[in-house]
């Protein structure tokens, strides 16, 4: 019952999140309030996941990049630390785009290479064809322009 009452307090702060105005005060409610209940690993990783976009969108870096390096924690628990998983390159992309929002562009790279290796290799059934893949090799483009790279 516990497990249920967070998931639905994780999707209506997403909900929060999406608004226009968005009312993150709200989300970060909601999401504190779902990481005081029993949950699975998965879960609580995800919230955790949301919690720091719902920082970052507040200027919280700090905050942010604690809550990602627990959710990563937590994925490593769950999967081990070798696997190549969605949800692994998913806080390695929102860890590079922290970085990059706060001009650290060489630990931008680090992250975003990292998510890129990971979903090439989740998605390798689609030759690199996909949008999870696009969008972390357009990511490492901004770095790298931002890095005079090119």
């Amino acid at each position: 019952a516990e497990a249920q009452r967070a998931a639905t307090l994780h999707e209506l702060a997403a909900v929060q999140v999406a608004k226009k105005p968005s009312r993150l005060d709200e989300a970060r409610k909601m999401l504190r309030e779902a990481l005081g209940l029993n949950m699975q690993i998965g879960q609580r990783a995800a919230t955790l996941k949301q919690l720091a976009r719902v920082a970052m969108r507040r200027g919280e870096f700090d905050g942010a990049e604690k809550h990602l390096a627990q959710a990563l924690e937590l994925y490593v628990e769950l999967y081990g630390e070798k696997i190549l998983h969605v949800n692994v390159a998913a806080v390695k992309f929102q860890q590079g785009a922290l970085a990059f929002q706060q001009e650290r562009f060489e630990q931008a790279w680090v992250h975003y290479s990292e998510c890129l290796r990971a979903r090439r290799h989740v998605y390798a059934y689609s030759q690199g064809n996909h949008l999870e893949v696009s969008s972390t090799l357009h990511e490492l483009g901004c770095v790298a322009y931002s890095q005079s790279r090119l």
